[in-house]
């Protein structure tokens, strides 16, 4: 299938055969990319600090005053699942042992306060721009005829 355009006097021709295709295959790929970034960005958030500061009774019990890292555990836990690719699905969370307390430590509780570590990273405008920026990027390559693998 051939797509023709003339604007102003200037005839663009452009070949849309295969475009569905290359746009499926390059939004998974833009997918994991941004799982992939997603996991990364947010255990560097949980390695960097967590506000709210600890408590000073807290930080003497466990020898640390970084929230969020007593044994490394639940860090280690935060995963990308490419599971869910053919249905446009990428996930991040918290997968294993430590997902409940994951969970406690993000929403807070009546004793923990909110130390949001998941939603905080995906709601940092730096990481917005760079999930956008993948997405672009798999339109644009699509678009310009190139097929990621």
């Amino acid at each position: 299938m051939l797509l023709k355009i003339e604007v102003e006097g200037f005839e663009v021709a452009k070949d849309i055969a295969g475009f569905h295709e290359r746009l499926d295959t390059n939004v998974r790929h833009a997918l994991e990319k941004s799982a992939m970034f997603l996991e990364r960005k947010t255990k560097d958030a949980i390695t960097r600090g967590i506000p709210p500061p600890l408590k000073q009774a807290t930080i003497r019990r466990k020898g640390s005053s970084t929230p969020l890292i007593d044994t490394g555990l639940m860090r280690s836990q935060i995963a990308a699942d490419y599971g869910h690719l053919k249905s446009n699905v990428a996930l991040v969370g918290v997968f294993g042992n430590r997902s409940r307390i994951a969970a406690y430590h993000e929403f807070g509780t009546r004793t923990i306060p909110q130390r949001s570590f998941l939603r905080s990273t995906v709601e940092d405008p730096l990481t917005e721009n760079a999930l956008t920026g993948y997405f672009l990027k798999a339109v644009e390559d699509s678009i310009n005829d190139k097929h990621k693998v």
